[in-house]
């Protein structure tokens, strides 16, 4: 008998991704590392294949829960098969989900997926390329490839099932999955010469995901637009005098843009009329304080900032996954974001990427995966215990993490 989620269950914010396996997967030929700490930072050199794992434990949630294509879990070497392996817990509850995909020849493609969960000697759900059998179902299921077998399972089964009562917020915790990539790109409606229109805002809240995915306009105008406003007020906190002391005020202003009427032979357009302006004013005894800046008119580092917290406050994601969140931002700064990453610690997992000293000597050595490149090939390794005993001394005695680790 399978548990199922009681009325208090949450799975949004209680998830930790617990371990990776990975075999034939772009740089990873052979890795499996346990995760499971609150904030995981993988360390390696420029190249060793840092972001192929955040790629990988992003690729396997989508997978599962059926947001992505089959055809992004390509082998690196096709004459062999492609797997991955996730492992993580909901609410304390842990589960696990294996896929392996090969290409048998140029016509053929073989797939398996198994996601298995707690209390159980059987997984919950297996496939064997079309053929799908679950704990809730008599017999088989026939089903094409295209969908991954846990949307099969709910999509064939009733809204108040045993069966989409348990699989939902397991689907919920795995789309919590963000990954965010290390980039200060400025998008045309966040630069300084363009108004944020209100069609491109509401194209956004239409797909997420999409072409605006990355902005931090969107997502600021959107915490501004929720009626109680207390994430913006959140994320106003953080910055402001009271946390990092960066911004002391983030303004957004709707415009009205009246359009003239079309020529009588055309049609009224549709599109909502106006926009939106932000302004940022640095916090006192910073360079411009007391003056509003737009978002591209801000230093690197202040973008980087408030692009990493707006993640934060407004995605809500269960687990972040973050490229190098030390770009730009000055040592002192970053120490009070890991703190800030800290305090979310229960309802937020971080899994980061770093090269830089100044990230990891912030780190526990627990919380430490070592990535390296061997013939080309992703290594990654935990600390021993014995390595980690050693690090901790040095840490007390002699210097800091970096510098232990620079020593191995």
């Amino acid at each position: 008998m399978f548990w199922v989620w009681g009325c208090g269950d949450k799975a949004h914010g209680v998830t930790l991704i617990t371990g990776l396996t990975i075999s034939n997967f772009r740089s990873c030929a052979n890795v499996s590392v346990e995760l499971g700490s609150p904030i995981v930072a993988f360390v390696g050199k420029n190249g060793a294949g840092k972001t192929n794992l955040l790629h990988a434990i992003r690729l396997a949630a989508r997978l599962c829960a059926g947001s992505a294509t089959w055809d992004l879990l390509k082998p690196q070497d096709e004459r062999l098969p492609v797997k991955l392996s996730l492992s993580f817990d909901i609410a304390g509850r842990p589960f696990r989900y294996d896929v392996e995909r090969e290409e048998a020849n140029s016509q053929t493609t073989r797939l398996q997926e198994t996601l298995s969960g707690p209390e159980s000697q059987v997984p919950m759900i297996r496939r064997d390329g079309e053929t799908i059998r679950s704990h809730w179902h008599n017999g088989p299921l026939q089903v094409g490839i295209q969908l991954s077998a846990m949307s099969a399972v709910m999509q064939l089964s009733t809204a108040a099932s045993e069966a989409t009562q348990t699989l939902t917020p397991i689907r919920n915790a795995l789309h919590g999955i963000r990954y965010y990539r290390a980039t200060d790109n400025i998008s045309d409606h966040e630069s300084t010469a363009s108004l944020v229109l209100e069609s491109q805002y509401i194209d956004w809240l239409a797909n997420k995901d999409g072409k605006y995915a990355d902005s931090v306009a969107f997502r600021l105008i959107s915490l501004k637009n929720d009626p109680d406003q207390a994430k913006f007020s959140e994320l106003t906190e953080l910055l402001g005098a009271a946390g990092l002391g960066l911004i002391d005020l983030v303004m957004i202003a709707r415009i009205p843009m009246p359009k003239p009427p079309p020529p009588p032979d055309q049609p009224r357009s549709t599109e909502p009329p106006g926009g939106y302006v932000l302004g940022f004013v640095p916090s006192q005894g910073l360079a411009g304080a007391g003056t509003a800046f737009s978002y591209s008119g801000l230093s690197i580092g202040t973008r980087r900032v408030i692009q990493m917290l707006t993640y934060l406050v407004c995605d809500q994601a269960a687990v972040m996954l973050l490229e190098q969140p030390e770009d730009s931002i000055h040592s002192g700064l970053l120490r009070s974001i890991m703190d800030v990453f800290k305090s979310y610690s229960d309802r937020c997992q971080v899994v980061f990427t770093t090269h830089a000293h100044q990230a990891i000597d912030l780190m526990d050595p627990n919380a430490v995966r070592l990535v390296r490149s061997e013939h080309g090939k992703t290594m990654v390794e935990k600390l021993t215990q014995s390595q980690i005993r050693s690090a901790q001394d040095f840490m007390l005695e002699q210097g800091t993490l970096s510098e232990y680790l620079d020593s191995l």
